[in-house]
């Protein structure tokens, strides 16, 4: 397969597919424009049209494969049938692909005997584990849709036993459950529902169950929806540690507080508390925390009184916080060093360097085997920096040299130490030792900006030759031309479960990036992330800084004065350049726009307001340069303060501002109190940096 770098990285998914040049097993894809039109159809869901298109090739293998997917997609289960037993016969390559999409073709038409046969079938030929799994799970469904309840519960009993994680190992544990309903085990079925409901609460099935419960207490199995104190309270545990923290308050909520023992009261009090506050309801957290903090034993009760202390702080209440902080650190306890970490930063972000320092230095004496030693040591070297101490500062900048985590930072803030005590040479030589182990990270790229240095990177050229692609990755490659990227990924995940060394990541990377996975590309990129930039490492370098969607970000880049690097770099950091892709926050596409800030930006006043059409790559794109337009109007140009909003919000940024906007940008930058906006504008900064090089854009 081959193209021209610069055509691959510029241009948009669909153009990639529809110019991809591919002989597998003896057929060759390309020579036939149908064939190409119809795989780029396919790849962006336009179904009917790829049809048409795969019809009005030459029946081959690929295009019965095309077809046949193109019409499962459509629900035309004869048409797609016929075309993937072609295929099954035609494309030896993929023949197990096409048996699986037989089978799938099968259930949907509601011939479940066939199709579990098939699907068996299919299962077995698949040298695919994710393919074999999920058709061993298509041959038991197609068996309890077909009534056969004793077969199907032996299928999705060898099935759970096969495999013991995942969603669909819990789906099939609800529909063994079924089985045994039907086939009157009735003790049986009502144990394995009560297993789903307290093991898996946070599952799909686990909401069905309560029902199926109260219908087997009908039919004789006394209380077998009832549930102990202790068990409610494992539940909402697991609700909480997979971010369900609504639920879980409910679960926990429901519990009657009568007949209980001290300390499980205490934990029920301490959980209720954590969940409001991951649901940002930190008045309601207080009450919780103050009655768990009240505990016997010394670990829940230092919990709650630690994690009392930063919902008042967080509430405008950081004397309260800082006493009780204080008081906690005192007893020495397991949760001492944590108290007093807390403590410190409550004074640093209240300007009481001097404060702070005493206590991290506390801290550090009094801990000295604390995992947290490292973060204090950083935080008084920071501390002293920002109250002016900086022959100090420059000597815990130098302490931190010998930590990884904290290396490039201390060169950084040391040279600076250096720099505005008047050693030019001492601060000239840790720049140096930055810029040659750091080149790409935020502090070099600061350092340039302000000396005006240039990388001396070199640029992205015409014609540079791609990464080769792995050995035995065939059908992934066939896969990613016809436009089947779904099961293109699904056979990468396997592919790459054997892990690619330093050569062979940019094959991965660009195998990645064909199959329509950009995420893992770029991930691939950074895990094995060259350590200069030249001719034989631009391709690679290139994948991990790919301008997809090239023309549409360039348009409204120019449209609303932004430099394109910026708008790239942000759409990077926030999404991987997903389209499709939304956080636990509720923010969608490539550049991650609330629904809400969409709405308002997009000035739309109607009821009907679908979130939905973030998803689309065009209407994502237009708005969230002209809401980065907007921020940086609001901000007068200010970059970093536009990023920062635009992660954190511009009322967290306004506060910010009011309480240290007069420092100079870096040292406003490193002074962010929350760390994931703090390492978002270090990261967008940094990668604006490479942008700038590669592709000779603003």
């Amino acid at each position: 397969m081959t193209y021209k770098l610069h055509r691959l990285l510029a241009g948009s998914l669909t153009m990639l597919a529809a110019t991809a040049t591919l002989t597998c097993a003896g057929s060759t894809i390309t020579a036939n424009e149908q064939l190409r039109k119809a795989a780029g159809l396919l790849r962006n869901n336009q179904n009917q049209e790829a049809l048409q298109a795969a019809a009005n090739a030459p029946a081959d293998g690929p295009r019965n494969l095309l077809a046949g997917e193109a019409a499962l997609r459509l629900k035309r289960y004869d048409e797609a049938i016929r075309y993937l037993a072609d295929a099954e016969r035609s494309y030896p390559l993929l023949a197990d692909i096409a048996a699986a999409q037989k089978a799938d073709a099968l259930f949907g038409k509601k011939q479940y005997r066939e199709a579990a046969a098939a699907a068996t079938t299919a299962a077995q030929r698949s040298p695919t584990p994710a393919v074999s799994r999920r058709m061993e799970k298509l041959a038991a469904d197609a068996l309890f849709e077909a009534g056969d309840l004793k077969a199907a519960l032996t299928a999705y009993r060898q099935f759970t036993t096969r495999h013991s994680l995942g969603r669909d190992h819990v789906d099939a544990l609800f529909q063994t459950a079924l089985c045994q309903e039907g086939l009157n085990e009735l003790s049986a079925a009502a144990q394995l529902y009560r297993t789903i409901y307290l093991q898996h609460p946070a599952s799909t099935p686990a909401s069905k169950v309560m029902e199926r419960l109260k219908t087997l207490e009908k039919k004789g199995q006394k209380d077998a929806g009832s549930f102990t104190a202790e068990e409610q309270f494992r539940r909402g545990q697991l609700l909480l540690a997979n971010n369900q923290p609504n639920a879980a308050a409910w679960v926990f909520a429901g519990i009657p507080r009568t007949n209980l023992s001290e300390e499980l009261l205490a934990q029920i009090e301490l959980k209720s508390g954590q969940a409001a506050i991951k649901q940002r309801r930190y008045s309601l957290a207080e009450p919780f925390l103050k009655r768990a903090a009240a505990a016997r034993t010394a670990t829940t009760r230092d919990e709650a009184r630690l994690t009392l202390a930063r919902v008042e702080e967080r509430q405008g209440g950081s004397e309260k916080a800082l006493a009780r902080l204080l008081t906690l650190a005192s007893e020495k306890g397991a949760l001492a060093d944590d108290a007093l970490l807390e403590a410190a930063l409550i004074n640093k972000h209240n300007g009481r360097h001097s404060d702070a320092s005493q206590i991290l230095q506390r801290l550090i004496k009094d801990f000295p085997s604390s995992g947290l030693i490292p973060r204090a040591g950083w935080e008084l070297a920071w501390g002293q920096y920002l109250a002016g101490n900086l022959p100090a500062a420059a000597e815990s900048f130098r302490l931190l040299f010998k930590d990884t985590l904290y290396r490039e930072r201390a060169l950084y803030w040391y040279a600076r130490s250096q720099d505005r005590q008047n050693r030019p040479a001492d601060a000239e030589r840790a720049y140096k030792q930055l810029l040659g182990e750091y080149p790409y990270g935020f502090y070099a790229a600061w350092h340039r900006l302000r000396t005006n240095k240039p990388t001396g990177w070199m640029a992205l050229p015409e014609g540079i030759p791609e990464p080769a692609l792995p050995e035995g990755s065939q059908r992934i490659q066939a896969l990613a031309a016809l436009g089947m990227l779904e099961e293109a990924r699904t056979e990468l995940a396997a592919f790459k479960a054997k892990g690619p060394d330093k050569e062979t990541a940019p094959g991965m990377a660009r195998l990645q990036y064909l199959a329509g996975d950009l995420h893992g590309s770029i991930v691939t990129f950074h895990q094995n992330r060259p350590a200069v930039i030249d001719r034989s490492t631009l391709p690679f370098w290139a994948l991990g800084f790919p301008r997809p969607y090239a023309e549409l970000f360039s348009r409204n880049s120019t449209a609303n004065g932004l430099p394109d690097s910026l708008v790239l770099s942000l759409a990077k950091a926030e999404s991987s350049f997903r389209a499709d892709v939304k956080s636990h926050a509720g923010a969608i596409g490539l550049m991650q726009l609330m629904p809400a800030t969409a709405r308002m930006t997009a000035g739309y006043k109607g009821k009907n307001y679908n979130p939905l059409w973030l998803i689309e790559p065009e209407y994502n794109i237009r708005l969230g340069t002209k809401h980065l337009r907007e921020l940086l109007n609001q901000y007068h140009q200010d970059q970093i303060y536009t990023l920062a909003a635009y992660n954190a919000g511009a009322g967290a940024v306004n506060r910010w501002r009011k309480s240290f906007g007069d420092l100079p940008r870096d040292e406003f930058v490193e002074n962010i109190p929350y760390q994931e906006t703090r390492d978002y504008v270090k990261k967008i900064v940094a990668y604006m940096a490479v942008y700038r090089s590669l592709y000779r854009i603003q």
